[in-house]
């Protein structure tokens, strides 16, 4: 006599998973299940890989949008993105992000929230199919584990308005080497004989002096001497680690930001070594010339166990 199941929601219909959800961080999962069901195991593989994908999609669109709020020098937004970025290359599982200020990266976050939805609700109907396989079987102990895990799948999906249009999937972004460079009009509070400091955020700047320009390398780039000037980009680290870097210019009047960190500080000292721990992968870089005397920036680095040298040009891109 074959044994009866006394599993409460087993048979969950499909229509109970919602159309669409807000995704909550998915902490409630039961982690990797231990499958002995090839259905079950091949459903929780494509969950994998189709969560891989989209985050994978997301993170090269917020590159995307971190490009464009830093040659507008939106630096709040660069560092919500930035704090984005992080989360997508350390967590484990899905999570949601506040809103972003700008369109770019904002819709790139409802494409990634909805697409996560689509794939859990897939990985939702074909654990349906297991668990029927295995109850066939009469697996009491697989039908449960598929159980378990469908539970936590429902319990990190809530309901929002499905109705709200998806917003269309941006460009992939560009990949041009070197690093883009931004002038502006020197700051009042720049000029000689009125306690002059020089340094002065990017967001009180003022208005771009002309359309950004290409700087090919970070070894030397240089600006007039009565302007200020923000290059900025991305930088390949193939390896995560220690990396130090040290810069120099006319009375070291520079500053150096790498993912978000200020890495050598205004006037830290000529040629005077920082480190930084660096994530790999593809990280925002920012080099800042300020007005008076400084006309050029020189930067070095000395990654993990090499020597002091430029970075190669063919690590930057915009």
């Amino acid at each position: 006599m074959r044994p009866k199941f006394l599993i409460i929601g087993l048979l969950l219909t499909l229509a109970s998973l919602p159309a669409a959800a807000q995704v909550e961080p998915a902490t409630t999962l039961t982690g990797v299940p231990s499958f002995t069901n090839p259905a079950a195991q091949k459903a929780h593989g494509s969950y994998v890989a189709g969560l891989t994908a989209v985050r994978v999609k997301f993170a090269a669109e917020l590159e995307q949008a971190m490009k464009a709020v830093l040659t507008a020098a939106n630096l709040e937004e660069a560092n919500a993105i930035n704090a984005t970025l992080q989360k997508l290359a350390t967590d484990d599982l899905p999570f949601t992000t506040a809103p972003f200020k700008t369109s770019l990266a904002n819709n790139a976050r409802l494409r990634y929230e909805t697409t996560v939805v689509n794939v859990q609700r897939q990985y939702g109907r074909d654990l349906q199919q297991a668990l029927k396989g295995a109850m066939s079987a009469a697996n009491l102990e697989e039908s449960n584990e598929i159980n378990a895990e469908i539970n936590a799948l429902v319990a990190v999906l809530a309901p929002v308005n499905s109705s709200a249009p998806i917003p269309p999937d941006a460009k992939p972004p560009a990949k041009v080497q070197g690093l883009e460079i931004v002038r502006y009009p020197q700051h009042s509070s720049q000029a000689i004989g009125q306690n002059y400091d020089g340094n002065v955020a990017i967001k009180d700047m003022g208005k771009p002096l002309g359309a950004p320009q290409t700087v090919k390398s970070l070894s030397a780039w240089s600006k007039e001497v009565d302007v200020n000037a923000v290059v900025s980009g991305f930088i390949k680290i193939d390896k995560a680690g220690t990396y130090e870097f040290r810069t120099n210019s006319d009375f070291d009047r520079n500053e150096l930001l790498i993912d978000g960190k200020i890495v050598c500080k205004f006037r830290d000292g000529p040629n005077e070594p920082q480190s930084v721990r660096l994530k790999a992968g593809l990280l925002p870089i920012t080099s800042i010339g300020y007005a008076i005397r400084t006309t050029e920036v020189r930067i070095q680095w000395k990654p993990p166990g090499q020597e002091w040298s430029d970075i190669p040009d063919d690590l930057l891109s915009h």
